[in-house]
């Protein structure tokens, strides 16, 4: 009888996977030990698993004298079937291999007792399917792939070997070996390319494909196939194989409920999903999901699409869900996001501050605390700059306004100015679409703090006189106290300190007849802040520390520090070194909740009077604000 070669050869494009295979030679290392040694290569469908075990047999197979056998799960084959044909490769008659499962496994044991074989067990769905395979011979191994976890194997000793998508190097290399050089040609497109297949070896094998045997077809040409949503996947197939139909095998083998909850996440706009918008969803078939390996677990509560699979999912939810179903888990997806924003907002700003009145009351506790609801909005800004979208295009428009206004929390502290612009605006436009002039008002008027901030001073004026016009005969001096408050930082950005003064008062005095003890502080704090930088350091010192009393009044930490930092700056300025660096030390406690890019100015200030220890006061404002990933680090 031969000796039995049954895995196939890897590709001679086999990108250099060395860690993987470094890890799967420790797995099976030490076949003296007793019983087989198992190790398993787990990933996303398409990631190349298969590949790499392929390459991996053809590196070791000489090293086992009974040869290797190979299963294939993902062509249907039943278990019965395999140990049967597994039983013929070992030289077992059809005439005398038993009839059913458990004789088989019984004859497999037997077969493999003293042969030191290597069997793969591809595309294993199931432990049962792994179980009856496994070789009595202490030098044997046993390779399975799979798309999901197995951990029920960890019991027989096997090891895991997790085989993730391709980096940009390797994945430019499979791209310029199965296209040829000509793609070199096109080096931005080529970037774009790698992006938009995520490292998913499949892609960049049909992509690569697709370029080689087409010469007409450019880099930049697939590239806009790809990204053109209404072909969904196609551009990335091939004949009859493509990334689609690695998909739809996983797919295919889930349950209803499973398939139902890949449809729904499917249909929302993001890729990256937090453990709560699941359960609203639904969670029952989550862990079935996770072990089709269509959805990965990330740990914390979050769980992640492959940007394909998620294209995947969307294609199937498109075929398979109605309109109104498609739509009835946006809108439940944008009120959980609502609920969930607007509680984090009165966590973070507290209750006190002024919003437009919404006609409903949220629940703050579903956050323990200021730090969790601030750490919530931060994990999910792109989620929620999505969502917002998602309200406006559905015309969920009161859903959206009060989400914008409610992401302003995470804006202020931190400094997300791109998304502040975007959803503001987006925001406003649905209050418009409802005749809400106040809802309009105050976002087009908030968002001049962002416009300011980038230095886009015409549009953060234009969103001012917008908004001014829009409340010229409105009752509520709330309303109007913000935006004079508003205009007066918009001239102070500027540097007209008479006009941000005199702006300041008004504002002041609206507060003041509208019985707003929380704004007069505020806005107190902001003139002072104003006096400060037009010069005036005796006059903002005196601004702030009436100020001070009536910040703290409120209990707002963020702009308590703020103050405190601004009183430090006006000691400073007067010569009052010890005062000033004591009040800026007071500062910086202040602001150690969550409030890292207040913070990071308070050290600034620090490392100007307290020069002995300056750069170590600059270092850990240069720590904080990379933390933010803005361009203050510079």
């Amino acid at each position: 009888m031969s000796t039995p070669n049954e895995v196939p050869d890897a590709p001679e494009t086999f990108v250099n996977r060395e860690q993987e295979l470094d890890e799967l030679t420790a797995a099976v290392a030490d076949r003296r030990a007793a019983g087989a040694k198992v190790a398993v290569c787990s990933g996303l469908p398409g990631v190349g698993k298969t590949t790499l075990v392929h390459k991996f047999v053809g590196r070791v197979g000489e090293a086992f004298s009974g040869g290797n056998l190979y299963v294939e799960f993902g062509t249907g084959v039943s278990v019965s079937d395999a140990l049967a044909s597994c039983l013929a490769a070992l030289g077992v008659s059809k005439e005398m291999v038993p009839g059913t499962l458990r004789e088989r496994a019984n004859l497999w044991r037997t077969k493999t007792a003293r042969i030191p074989l290597l069997l793969v067990l591809d595309d294993v769905t199931d432990p049962a399917q792994f179980v009856p395979f496994l070789p009595k011979s202490p030098g044997s191994a046993v390779l399975v792939t799979t798309n999901g976890e197995l951990a029920e194997l960890n019991q027989y000793g096997a090891e895991t070997v997790k085989v993730h998508p391709l980096d940009e190097q390797k994945a430019v290399h499979v791209l310029r070996t199965l296209a040829g050089d000509r793609i070199a040609a096109e080096p931005e497109a080529l970037a774009e390319l790698v992006h938009q297949c995520a490292g998913l070896l499949v892609a960049l094998q049909v992509a690569a494909l697709r370029l080689a045997t087409n010469r007409s077809l450019t880099v930049a040409a697939l590239v806009g196939q790809i990204a053109d949503e209404r072909r969904g996947l196609s551009a990335l197939r091939r004949g009859t194989s493509g990334v689609a139909a690695v998909f739809s095998e996983s797919y295919a083998r889930l349950s209803e409920g499973a398939a139902l909850l890949y449809r729904r996440l499917g249909t929302l706009p993001f890729t990256e999903l937090d453990a709560g918008l699941i359960a609203d969803t639904g969670d029952e078939f989550l862990e079935e999901l996770i072990g089709s390996g269509l959805l990965t677990d990330e740990g914390s509560g979050r769980y992640r699409f492959h940007t394909l699979i998620h294209r995947h999912a969307r294609e199937v939810a498109a075929e398979y869900e109605s309109e109104h179903e498609m739509t009835a888990t946006l809108r439940a997806a944008v009120e959980y996001y609502l609920r969930h924003a607007a509680a984090a907002d009165l966590w973070v700003l507290r209750e006190e501050r002024y919003r437009v009145p919404r006609g409903r009351t949220f629940d703050k506790f579903l956050f323990s605390d200021k730090k969790s609801a601030l750490d919530w909005l931060d994990r999910e800004r792109i989620n929620l700059r999505a969502i917002i979208r998602v309200a406006v295009q559905h015309g969920f428009a009161d859903q959206a306004w009060q989400l914008a206004e409610a992401v302003t929390a995470l804006y202020l502290n931190r400094r997300y100015l791109l998304d502040w612009t975007e959803t503001s605006e987006l925001g406003a436009q649905a209050a418009a679409s409802l005749g809400n002039r106040a809802a309009e008002a105050r976002l087009r008027s908030f968002s001049s703090r962002a416009w300011c901030d980038l230095r886009e001073f015409d549009r953060a004026l234009a969103e001012l006189e917008r908004a001014a016009a829009l409340v010229e005969d409105s009752e509520d001096r709330r309303l109007r106290a913000s935006i004079e408050e508003l205009y007066a930082r918009y001239y102070n950005s500027i540097g007209e300190y008479e006009q941000a003064r005199a702006a300041f008062r008004r504002a002041i005095e609206l507060f003041t007849l509208a019985e707003d003890d929380r704004g007069s502080a505020f806005t107190k704090h902001f003139l002072g802040e104003s006096r400060l930088e037009a010069g005036h350091p005796d006059e903002a010192a005196v601004i702030l520390e009436d100020a001070l009393p009536e910040v703290e009044g409120v209990g707002d930490s963020r702009m308590t520090g703020r103050t405190l930092t601004a009183l430090g700056q006006a000691h400073h300025g007067l010569g009052r070194f010890e005062q000033a660096a004591e009040t800026l030390r007071s500062a910086i406690a202040e602001l150690a909740d969550g409030n890292e890019f207040y913070r990071a100015r308070a050290y600034e200030r620090l490392a100007e009077v307290d020069r002995e220890h300056a750069e170590q006061h600059r270092a850990r404002a240069r720590e904080l604000y990379a933390c933010l990933g803005g361009p203050e680090v510079a």
